[in-house]
């Protein structure tokens, strides 16, 4: 399967499989960074499943690694969020911040408001639970404020009033 299509990220992926379930973590673990470099049809799941198994496996120092690879290849959204995740979830809450603040600033830089937004969300989520009150507080100060702006506006009658936008 994997000679005649080898962009199907599926035949990767049982591939890979196959060599876990017998136990050939090093083969499975060959195969997924093959198939990494293939120009494949849905790179996004294999690189979830790659993940997957290394955390599984509680390879923590070669999943970093591996989100590292992909940050550098991708400054998706969804790859910060669950590299900040994962380093969350290991307790490792310092790593996670810097993520969070790089995540922030590559958004601020390139006008993503709505992409930092998400950021700031799944940050301060972090925060509430470590009960970190200080921290919570930043993060707070850094969400963007709702502005209520009026204007006037002339109306059938050609008498002035405000109207919020």
């Amino acid at each position: 399967m994997i000679e005649c299509f080898p962009e199907n990220c599926n035949a990767w992926i049982q591939y890979a499989e196959l060599e876990r379930t017998m136990e050939e973590h090093e083969r499975c673990r060959a195969i997924y960074l093959i198939a990494s470099e293939e120009n494949l049809d849905m790179p996004e799941n294999l690189w979830k499943s790659f993940l997957d198994y290394e955390v599984e496996m509680e390879n923590h120092e070669y999943a970093r690694s591996l989100y590292s690879l992909l940050l550098s290849k991708t400054h998706h959204l969804k790859v910060y969020l669950s590299f900040a995740n994962f380093e969350s979830s290991i307790n490792e809450y310092v790593r996670a911040r810097v993520l969070f603040n790089d995540a922030y600033l590559h958004f601020k830089t390139h006008q993503m408001n709505e992409e930092r937004v998400m950021v700031l969300e799944n940050w301060l989520q972090m925060e509430e639970e470590t009960k970190n009150e200080e921290l919570i507080k930043k993060v707070q100060n850094m969400m963007p404020k709702r502005i209520k702006k009026r204007r006037k506006i002339q109306n059938n009658n050609n008498d002035l009033q405000d109207e919020s936008i």
